[in-house]
């Protein structure tokens, strides 16, 4: 199987997420100690490291996994200095630079993979940093993909938003498309709602009824903190899925009375056929949230909030504090989320020429061509591909300011850049595997079979042009030479094409 490293592991959700994907992972890195116990509890066969990032070694790891080789690197960074929460502070959170060590982590193991998790906002305020890590890292040969997700588009009962980046070291990994949509259209599945995943749970204990009868070890975390009896009111008039607005303004905390429009999602109830709100480290404490049960007067509990983040319901949190337990819970990536990312690493791992060497992975297959193992052709063939054209066309969009494309979305033949608003989808084209007369580079073994495998993908793209077009989308392909020979060029031709449609 395939090994993996967790940096900034937490209380273990992305690891969770790792081994569902297919991964071992070997190693992991946290140094909040409730977090670090956490982990440890569920995951006891993992070397855990309680110290600081900037501490560790990356020949260490390195040396913990059979011929010091890392399949992927994955990491959460702590994101509070880019949150929408902190967006009105302008001091500097050094936190941030947490974003750096795991550069530098990259720079000493060269893992075959990378996979980077963080709020939108790394993408926005901390844009200067994520262009740092992604600079270089493509310095060492990592193709890099990122997008801004939504988990509840892959089965998370959550309104959430994530950055993911990922690196594939000569190969690119693509970002994972949706399974759930809002309202269950297109084939994809309707988004799992609060009902669907907390709706038959028993009534939780409250926090300190636990303490004293000694219930502390068999409630599982399913505990609420007592509610004051004006919160009790407030929620009492709390409509479910509707902002602290819909509270008559005699019962709303001085701060928000009169002109107020600050935070709005705090003091109110979650609505059953809806997604939760973003579950924070604050997720039972009415102030901090929309947190609110949808029937019963009182906030989720502890164990409801870890179910909304898709921990399993037996995972275990070791610490005897509710604070430190929200927060393990509410930092976490969800780890259904992270498995359906950390998927796309193995799928394209597993089909790169570099799988064969996985400790237990079964013999490369033979083919019919001439005989090759297919590690040995589809290394040839890649050669001749458009690994790095992609990765060059994004890099000039940006320097010339064509923005607002998007990766991969789910479109016939799976565009490589789209402008969703203006319907452009533009392909860039390998010159083997879809035919450019630019050179002959058809192998002379089993000349046929080659042949008709590239006119059958050749085919493939004349009804992805159909059906786009049918479907109000302007195409544009572009072969990889002539990005090579005259990206001016090519630049000119999406520019006027945006410009049409603008």
């Amino acid at each position: 199987m395939p090994v993996a490293i967790d940096l900034f592991a937490g209380g273990g959700a992305l690891t969770v997420g790792l081994k569902r994907a297919g991964f071992t992972v070997l190693a992991a890195v946290e140094i909040e100690k409730h977090a670090f116990a956490t982990y440890t509890a569920n995951h006891p066969e993992v070397r855990a490291y309680k110290q600081d990032i900037r501490t560790i070694k990356g020949g260490d790891l390195k040396a913990l996994a059979p011929g010091r080789v890392i399949d992927l690197l994955a990491g959460c960074p702590p994101c509070q200095g880019f949150t929408s929460l902190t967006s009105k502070y302008r001091r500097y959170d050094l936190r941030n630079d947490l974003v750096r060590e795991m550069a530098r982590l990259v720079e000493e193991i060269r893992p075959k993979a990378v996979m980077m998790e963080n709020v939108p906002g790394l993408a926005g305020r901390g844009k200067p940093l994520l262009n740092e890590f992604r600079e270089r890292i493509e310095r060492l040969g990592y193709t890099v993909t990122m997008e801004v997700l939504q988990v509840a588009d892959y089965g998370v009962p959550q309104n959430r938003r994530r950055l993911v980046v990922l690196g594939g070291l000569g190969c690119q990994i693509p970002i994972p498309l949706p399974t759930h949509s809002k309202d269950g259209k297109k084939g994809f599945a309707p988004w799992r709602t609060v009902k669907d995943t907390i709706g038959s749970l028993a009534e939780p204990i409250l926090l300190a009824e636990a303490r004293e009868h000694s219930a502390f070890e068999r409630s599982n975390w399913h505990l609420v903190r007592s509610l004051s009896e004006m919160n009790k009111l407030r929620l009492k008039h709390a409509k479910p899925g509707a902002t602290w607005i819909k509270i008559p303004e005699d019962l709303r905390p001085e701060c928000h009375k009169g002109t107020y429009r600050g935070f709005r999602n705090v003091y109110g109830r979650m609505a059953w056929d809806e997604v939760a709100p973003t579950i924070t480290g604050g997720c039972t404490t009415l102030s901090k949230g929309r947190f609110g049960h949808p029937e019963m007067e009182r906030t989720i509990s502890v164990r409801e909030a870890a179910l909304l983040q898709t921990f399993p319901s037996d995972y275990k949190l070791d610490t005897p504090y509710m604070e430190y337990a929200c927060n393990i819970v509410g930092n976490a990536l969800p780890c259904d989320f992270a498995e359906a990312v950390a998927k796309e690493s193995f799928k394209t791992l597993r089909s790169s020429t570099t799988m064969g060497r996985w400790p237990g992975n079964a013999q490369q297959e033979r083919t019919t061509f001439g005989g090759l193992n297919r590690g040995d052709l589809m290394s040839r063939v890649l050669s001749t591909g458009n690994q790095t054209t992609e990765m060059q066309l994004a890099y000039l969009l940006r320097k010339e300011g064509l923005t607002g494309w998007r990766r991969h979305q789910p479109l016939p033949g799976r565009p490589d850049f789209v402008w969703p608003k203006m319907k452009v989808a533009v392909f860039v084209d390998g010159c083997f595997w879809h035919g450019h007369d630019c050179r002959n580079l058809t192998p002379k073994t089993n000349f046929k079979a080659w042949r008709d495998k590239i006119e059958k993908t050749k085919a493939r793209d004349r009804r992805a042009n159909r059906s786009l077009r049918q479907q109000g989308w302007k195409v544009i392909r572009i072969w990889e030479c002539r990005l090579t020979k005259a990206p001016g060029q090519c630049l000119l031709r999406i520019r006027h094409k945006l410009e049409e449609n603008s």
